[in-house]
């Protein structure tokens, strides 16, 4: 969520690493807060959001922020693992 200054607002929303293209992935004309849909649990996002103003011009875009989703397995992760630690030497070294 963000202080509503507008009456409508453009969010570009990308996975983490994707650079920002200035072309908006979610168009609001409602008051914040929003809900997404679709986004992939264990992802890390960011996004920046701009206002429409009333003359159908924009604001400049917010600086990025980031988030991530839960994730959501619901399943046992059915990886074993056999560590060793091989840093140690049976023999002394004075």
């Amino acid at each position: 969520t963000w202080t509503d200054v507008a009456d409508a607002y453009e969010v570009e929303l990308r996975l983490a690493g994707e650079p920002f293209a200035g072309t908006p992935t979610h168009i609001l004309d409602n008051d914040p807060p929003f809900a997404l849909n679709g986004l992939i649990s264990g992802q890390q996002y960011r996004f920046r959001v701009r206002a429409r103003c009333d003359d159908n011009s924009y604001s400049d875009w917010s600086n990025p922020f980031g988030f991530a989703t839960e994730l959501n397995n619901r399943r046992p992760c059915p990886l074993s693992f056999d560590l060793r630690d091989t840093s140690c030497s049976s023999t002394v070294q004075v």
